[in-house]
């Protein structure tokens, strides 16, 4: 998630919708505008980039600073630039729901509308099959969050890939299929040593029966010429062989059979370890894409850091404390009766929320 800390013109930062917030007005935002006068913005603006195709900037937090500074005439106030759409409609209200002073009804009401608002941010920003990933818990919101940063197209590209462990199951299926197919493998092999075995048993006893037979015809016909010998030799000759023809046919067809068995699964393995390394390579990137969100956002966290330290929180906490007791100084010295009924039941609910607030400030500590 990339964020970056910049000075941007104010005329370059669009409203493009309006907050759900009231803006500060009266006295509050003329302390504002004096604030900023003698000390400048101290909490940078967060923006991002419009969707005009220009150098324009939307605002997502900081609609009251930039209005102050317009006021002021400034040229240029500092920004931080989220680069995830991901993160802007979570921007736009956190920054507003846990900076006022809200009711809870307010909060449960703002909250409401920030989930309304981001669900329908993200059918802009994703495709369809993001988003269910997302909400079967295929992907976390980092995932979102590194891919809002691309178009529908870079997206595409993403589920094209797949996630890792997606990856990893394939590969895994492959694997165990390669070691199957293996197996197959030995086992014809096995199988066709003793075939081939009796395939040289067969042509040994057919050549020593022919041997036998041509010395036994040559005993009994040696009153007869070469030629009449060499005949009946071979008429011999083939009454063997058609003998031992189909025991040795069956056998080479049973040898035909296993090699070309042999040879389909050697073929499917040789498939099999090409998607393997399809597959590693597919991890390959799909880990720059998890190591590249991984880096942006801890950029983003040390940029979060930097603009609200715990010194600024401190400071912001001490202000205020300083302000609330100014107040109640103020009320000491007045008369009670200077309160009407009406007065003192809505300083009482004010009071109350400012209690719960304090409280659960300490209660954060512990």
């Amino acid at each position: 998630m990339k964020r970056t800390h910049t000075y941007i013109p104010t005329d370059h930062i669009i409203e493009e919708e309006e907050s759900e917030f009231t803006p500060l007005e009266g006295n509050d935002f003329l302390n504002l505008i004096n604030s900023i006068r003698e000390v400048g913005i101290l909490q940078p603006l967060i923006v991002s980039p419009s969707s005009n195709g220009d150098d324009s900037y939307v605002v997502h937090a900081g609609y009251n600073r930039l209005r102050a500074a317009r006021e002021l005439g400034l040229k240029e106030v500092p920004c931080i630039i989220v680069e995830d759409k991901a993160s802007v409609i979570n921007i736009r209200y956190d920054t507003d729901l846990y900076r006022r002073q809200l009711t809870r009804e307010d909060v449960k009401k703002y909250t409401e509308a920030k989930n309304r608002k981001r669900e329908v941010h993200y059918k802009n920003i994703f495709l369809p099959e993001i988003i269910e990933m997302f909400k079967a818990g295929k992907l976390t919101i980092d995932h979102l969050r590194i891919l809002s940063c691309f178009d529908h197209e870079g997206q595409k590209k993403f589920l094209e890939l797949g996630t890792s462990v997606e990856t990893q199951k394939l590969k895994e299926e492959y694997e165990n299929k390669i070691s199957e197919l293996s197996k197959k493998i030995e086992e014809i092999q096995s199988n066709q040593v003793p075939l081939e075995k009796l395939q040289k048993d067969i042509q040994k006893k057919l050549k020593e029966k022919e041997e036998e037979i041509e010395r036994k015809i040559k005993e009994a016909y040696s009153s007869e010429s070469q030629e009449k010998i060499k005949e009946i030799i071979e008429a011999e000759r083939k009454k063997i062989e058609k003998e031992y023809k189909k025991e040795l046919d069956d056998v080479m067809a049973e040898l035909r059979d296993m090699s070309r068995a042999k040879a389909q699964a050697q073929e499917q393995i040789d498939v099999l370890k090409e998607e393997i390394n399809r597959l590693k390579e597919r991890e390959k990137e799909y880990e720059l894409i998890h190591q590249r969100a991984k880096h942006d956002l801890e950029i983003a966290k040390k940029t979060i850091e930097t603009a609200l330290s715990p010194a600024i929180i401190k400071e912001k906490i001490e202000i205020a404390a300083k302000d609330l007791l100014r107040t109640y100084s103020s009320m000491v010295l007045m008369d009670r009766e200077y309160f009407s009924d009406k007065d003192a039941r809505e300083l009482e609910k004010v009071s109350d929320q400012l209690f719960e607030i304090a409280t659960e400030i300490k209660n954060f500590w512990q």
